[in-house]
């Protein structure tokens, strides 16, 4: 249901416009539609509305509506797919950084498979070899997101690399195997710019852990430490990466500093957790030197999804706020029977 403001088509003038658009499988089965057009002046649709054009005859014999033929995929190995609509075409990342990738797979075959299905991304040069399964049955038409979540190697080489991808399906649950593997190899490119050829040299170490919040929606607040262990003073920075996918934001502070040799200074993460998610989530802290990267600290946190809870609502102490709410009703309903009984 396509609307689009062409603009301003003066006398004698012509104008164009192209529709693109992607159909849906869950919405669709094999069978011919029918796609009409129209145009009209702005506020004048009633009086003057073009709704036919020999152009539409490329699409079959009617002048009046564009038909097209939609068939789903009848061939095993083509049945599950990647949608390399999806993602970003380029993937930017430096090394020794934490690359977070979610990917929508489609069903657009003419059968359903059961149980689940498994989609797995490698690059041999950068050692990727990851795979996510995507629980539940995967009926025709249905889609589900792979989610992915790598490291760069902080000694690769710059450059561009393929990271690959592949369905498999069909699952049988007595051998443990997938009977199908798509025949297509899906690719997500991937550039890497940046810090390559450093490494933690061991003279800067970080370490975290977890100050407060657990639940989605809410602040989560990490508490690192940075030690430099150098024989001289070094300034850093401090930075959060690869938390895009279940925080919209991460605060730092301090977000550089400047330690002496031996010296060590905490630094507070809060990051603002999205309210959708929960489960198991990863993120990176990255302190650079001199635009070099020191040391790298990947940290898992356990979110509880969001819900009403009595303690978030009314503190610590909710039980006590409870027990005086309930003596304040219990005198409430003392009173009024009481003056009912005097009434009486």
């Amino acid at each position: 249901d396509e609307k689009v403001k062409v603009g301003n088509i003066h006398e004698d003038d012509s104008d164009s416009h192209v529709f693109e658009f992607r159909v849906d499988p869950h919405e669709v089965d094999d069978a011919s539609y029918e796609l009409q057009v129209k145009a009209y002046p702005k506020g004048d649709e009633d009086k003057t509305c073009i709704d036919f054009s020999d152009d539409l005859t490329d699409f079959g014999s009617s002048d009046a509506y564009a038909s097209i033929d939609i068939k789903k995929e009848d061939d095993r190995s083509k049945m599950v797919v990647v949608d390399e609509n999806s993602y970003p075409a380029l993937l930017n990342a430096s090394c020794g950084q934490q690359v977070s990738l979610p990917v929508d797979v489609y069903n657009i075959g003419d059968r359903d498979f059961n149980d689940q299905i498994k989609v797995t991304l490698t690059n041999k040069e950068l050692g990727i070899d990851e795979s996510d399964i995507i629980d539940g049955d995967f009926n025709e038409g249905d889609m589900g997101t792979a989610q992915f979540i790598f490291n760069v190697p902080s000694n690769a080489q710059e450059g561009t690399y393929n990271l690959l991808m592949e369905t498999y399906y069909d699952y049988d649950k007595t051998d443990d195997v997938y009977d199908e593997v798509s025949d297509e190899t899906f690719r997500a490119t991937l550039k890497v710019q940046g810090n390559c050829g450093a490494s933690s040299s061991g003279k800067t170490s970080v370490s975290a852990s977890l100050q407060s919040g657990g639940k989605a929606g809410q602040d989560l607040v990490v508490r690192s430490t940075i030690t430099n262990s150098d024989s001289s003073a070094h300034t850093y920075t401090v930075n959060a990466a690869g938390y895009s996918t279940w925080a919209t934001s991460a605060n730092i502070n301090p977000i550089s500093l400047t330690l002496a040799a031996g010296e060590s200074r905490d630094v507070i993460m809060t990051l603002n957790t999205r309210d959708d998610v929960s489960g198991e989530q990863t993120f990176s802290i990255e302190v650079l030197s001199e635009g070099q990267l020191a040391a790298v600290q990947p940290v898992s946190v356990n979110l509880q999804a969001s819900g009403f809870n009595l303690s978030d609502s009314l503190g610590a102490n909710w039980y006590l706020w409870l027990f005086g709410i309930l003596n304040v009703i219990l005198v409430v309903v003392i009173i009024i029977v009481a003056i009912r009984v005097m009434r009486k």
